[in-house]
């Protein structure tokens, strides 16, 4: 959800051979090192390939968040609002409001 915010797939599918951590990182505006990490996991779990020192987007983010028929990425947006207001459950629960209202959020962008 995270790679998906930062826009790191989408950066990676409009570079022609890839791009390495560094570039990632001035791309999304993201530190180096955490770049690295972040990357490295991302292909450790199948979301990205990697050849020499360059990452590109695997069969299912190719297929599932860069593909504009069938991207998921409007999904994943609502996931990660879910798990915001998750974490503010406890807040809700002893105050019986929402710490930020999610939806009036969102429309405030535009957004398929």
């Amino acid at each position: 959800m995270e790679a998906n915010k930062l826009g790191v797939f989408t950066a990676i599918e409009d570079s022609r051979s890839g791009l390495t951590s560094e570039e990632v990182a001035d791309r999304v505006g993201i530190s180096q090192e955490c770049a690295r990490v972040f990357l490295i996991a991302l292909h450790e779990t199948g979301y990205l390939t990697k050849r020499d020192q360059r990452f590109t987007n695997g069969p299912w983010a190719k297929r599932w968040i860069v593909d504009p028929e069938r991207n998921i990425t409007n999904v994943l947006k609502l996931q990660m609002h879910g798990w915001l207001r998750l974490g503010d459950l406890e807040t809700c629960l002893r105050t019986g409001r929402p710490v930020e209202d999610y939806h009036e959020l969102e429309a405030s962008t535009h957004s398929e």
